[in-house]
């Protein structure tokens, strides 16, 4: 799965843009946000803490 979303982040010129992020779930916006600055979200540590930071989010 990771693999693929890391597919369509550097492939969908929709999700390149910044403010895709006003269009999805409050607890995925930081996954976008940190995915369009570049950071490689498709490794295991990027996901680890991407999950704890969604579930924060989450309440």
């Amino acid at each position: 799965m990771a693999l693929y979303v890391v597919y369509l982040y550097g492939h969908v010129n929709l999700l390149k843009n910044r403010e895709f992020a006003n269009h999805i779930n409050y607890e995925n916006s930081q996954f976008h946000r940190d995915a369009v600055a570049g950071l490689r979200v498709g490794t295991l540590p990027v996901i680890a803490e991407e999950r704890r930071l969604r579930d924060q989010l989450r309440g």
